[in-house]
């Protein structure tokens, strides 16, 4: 974080305001991260309400600032543009309206199950940008308190999450693809990061087919066992089919 200090005229005297600017993704508040993902290359966005939302600042305040004082606040911004989206955490830890809280951080208590349903629903909005696939993503992603994943909740679920902001989840959904981002940098042999022309046969990797039938190999002929594959945590699984991989590769 880095401290902007304005000096305001105030009364005949001048007054000074201080605030704390973020200088990084992993910094980003639940507040700044919906006024993030609301900034479209199609769309005019709401200056005054972007960098008020950014720096804490009252809009009345940024609306007195001279263009020049605008420019140095954005100068102190510029990891948004110069530096990949990407983070390990949620900055929206709870549902305003609800009980569902966010996954720890680096997704440490996820099961693969889980992974495979939040990676198939957010699949399926990225391509529709129907509501109601991006309410089945929130609602496969964040849990009650002290609920254990079941995806037979997940459409109990949407009625409640249709209470809240859309703009809410359209956040969540970007910061999910920054945590993706996080994957596939620890785990690159597995998201093919920037690789797929040298590995061919995993282009499709990203793709949600290709996690059902990673699960299905896993399992194989232990159907008996099949609730427990999906239990297992997904870090663990990522890790399996990295050294797989590497295992493959050198043979």
């Amino acid at each position: 974080m880095t401290t902007i200090e304005l000096k305001m005229p105030f009364l005949g005297f001048h007054r000074y305001i201080r605030r704390m600017v973020p200088q990084s993704w992993t910094e980003i508040t639940g507040k700044q991260l919906i006024a993030i993902s609301e900034v479209a290359p199609s769309q005019r966005s709401d200056e005054v309400s972007f960098l008020s939302s950014l720096t804490g600042l009252n809009k009345k305040i940024i609306k007195r600032l001279s263009p020049y004082v605008h420019y140095w606040i954005y100068k102190n911004l510029e990891f948004l543009t110069e530096s990949e989206p990407c983070s390990h955490d949620f900055m929206i830890k709870e549902l305003p309206g609800t009980r569902f809280i966010a996954p720890a951080q680096k997704l440490s208590r996820m099961s693969f199950g889980q992974f495979i349903f939040c990676e198939s629903y957010y699949s399926d909005w990225m391509k529709s940008q129907e509501p109601e696939k991006l309410y089945r993503f929130v609602a496969s992603l964040y849990l009650d308190k002290g609920e254990r994943f079941n995806p037979d909740n997940i459409g109990l679920k949407v009625n409640t999450l249709k209470k809240v902001n859309i703009k809410i989840l359209k956040a969540i959904a970007f910061n999910y693809s920054m945590v993706l981002r996080w994957l596939q940098k620890r785990y690159p042999m597995v998201f093919q990061e920037g690789k797929k022309q040298d590995y061919p046969e995993l282009n499709k990797m990203m793709e949600t087919s290709v996690w059902v039938k990673l699960f299905e190999s896993l399992v194989g002929e232990d159907l008996i066992h099949r609730d427990l594959y999906a239990d297992l945590p997904v870090h663990a699984v990522l890790k399996y089919l990295s050294r797989k991989y590497v295992d493959s590769i050198k043979n």
